[in-house]
């Protein structure tokens, strides 16, 4: 099931889509190698020396519709498209130089993770980094954006699978509102996303238990953990720890 839809365009016209695309991390100079992998050809007739280059990246969300769309632009452009002929199914490399909106920027991460959701796979979380992490909570914005209610209202949070804070982001999200759900990054997302939810009519509130609360050492951990059990308090929530 493809869930990324990558379109390479030439003064406006489609050459060709595919759904994975790959930045190579290192390059000697300011020119970046972008890979193309598994093609589709649009338009074989295109005019590939005309200069103007742009591709977008979509990326589907849980209904399988097409959601969130990037746009980037690609200048000085060395390809072998321009000497070879070119078959569906190929890996197309270019070198270019590549811009974006000042508002978006390449997250190869985003992609790699939602390339993963598309193989039916799914991410270990305790065995990424934490860049990564913080990619993966992106990517759930892509494909959930934020939750209008509460959908589990007896959650568990092991607090010794914390090990920094946005581990307790990650799985307050995932326990309450499901798998890859979107509820913040950072505490102001997280409280405000909570806080337009108990804003609704009456509703049952998730009971919230932190287990293994008095076996943490980080001080960091434990002062994070209070604060949300404040906040929580202050919207009637019920917490144990």
């Amino acid at each position: 099931m493809d869930l990324l839809e990558i379109s390479l365009r030439i003064d406006e016209k489609e050459f060709f889509k595919c759904n994975y695309i790959q930045l190579v991390p290192y390059s000697r100079t300011s020119l970046r190698t972008v890979i193309f992998k598994n093609i589709k050809l649009i338009n074989k007739d295109i005019d590939l020396l005309s200069g103007e280059y742009d591709f977008y990246v979509a990326y589907k969300n849980q209904k399988l519709e097409r959601g969130e769309i990037n746009w980037f632009d690609m200048y000085m452009i060395f390809s072998d498209i321009f000497t070879r002929d070119i078959n569906d199914g190929d890996n197309i490399e270019i070198k270019s130089i590549m811009s974006h909106d000042k508002h978006i920027f390449y997250e190869q991460d985003v992609i790699d993770i939602y390339n993963l959701w598309q193989h039916n796979k799914e991410i270990n979380w305790n065995e990424i980094d934490t860049d990564f992490k913080y990619s993966y909570v992106s990517a759930c914005f892509y494909w959930s954006k934020t939750p209008s209610k509460f959908i589990n209202y007896e959650i568990v949070i092991d607090c010794l699978m914390i090990k920094e804070q946005i581990d307790l982001f990650y799985y307050l999200g995932k326990e309450i509102f499901g798998e890859r759900a979107y509820c913040g990054s950072n505490f102001y997302q997280f409280e405000d996303c909570i806080s337009m939810i108990c804003a609704k009519e009456p509703q049952e509130l998730p009971f919230i238990v932190f287990k293994n609360f008095n076996k943490l050492n980080s001080e960091n951990i434990i002062n994070d953990i209070k604060h949300l059990i404040t906040f929580f308090k202050s919207k009637k929530m019920t917490v144990e720890f």
